[in-house]
């Protein structure tokens, strides 16, 4: 394989990520196929992060591909799990706060000269874990729990983020680049 193949195949794994999302339209929501798909969603995300850092291929476009993947992968579990779960309306308040605090620190970020892109911080990495885990239970008696108890770490994930965009120096632009996975 050649040093060029090498290098893109991180990118590779991210759009079949998307490519897998587009798939969970169109599958039922309780079927084999549909949690087989999520799966190799869930999988291909830690492998793109995996390979990028193993062959020393991180760029500014791959963590942006994977954030998008990313939200690609959400819009597609939300339109799919949001119809059938039934969730008291303070879990949907504090997600929708968490989701408007991760798009104003995105946006503030932005306004002090940082790219667009999601942070891939430890916090942010073991949210998305409990959210991937915990959304297969969504029938489950103490889904409504754990989905507070997620909603609540998204909050306090976001509300990080925001403040981290606030204070975000354009001259930390060359650390951040260097690190992105």
């Amino acid at each position: 394989m050649s040093k060029k193949a090498k290098e893109q195949l991180p990118n590779l794994v991210t759009a079949l990520r998307i490519v897998f999302s587009t798939v969970l339209f169109f599958i039922p929501l309780k079927s084999t196929a549909f949690f087989t798909i999520y799966l190799l969603c869930g999988l291909s995300d830690v492998a793109d992060g995996f390979l990028a850092r193993k062959l020393h291929a991180e760029s500014t476009f791959g963590s942006r591909l994977d954030s998008f993947a990313d939200m690609f992968f959400a819009a597609a579990c939300a339109v799919k799990f949001i119809p059938e779960a039934d969730l008291p309306p303070w879990v949907w308040a504090v997600a929708v706060t968490a989701a408007l605090l991760k798009t104003a620190g995105a946006f503030a970020g932005r306004a002090r000269g940082k790219s667009i892109a999601f942070e891939h911080s430890a916090a942010n990495k073991a949210l998305g874990l409990f959210i991937f885990l915990l959304l297969p239970f969504f029938e489950r008696a103490y889904f409504c729990c754990a989905a507070g108890a997620a909603g609540c770490f998204a909050l306090a994930v976001a509300a990080s983020e925001l403040i981290n965009n606030i204070n975000f120096n354009k001259s930390e632009q060359k650390v951040e680049e260097k690190t992105l996975c």
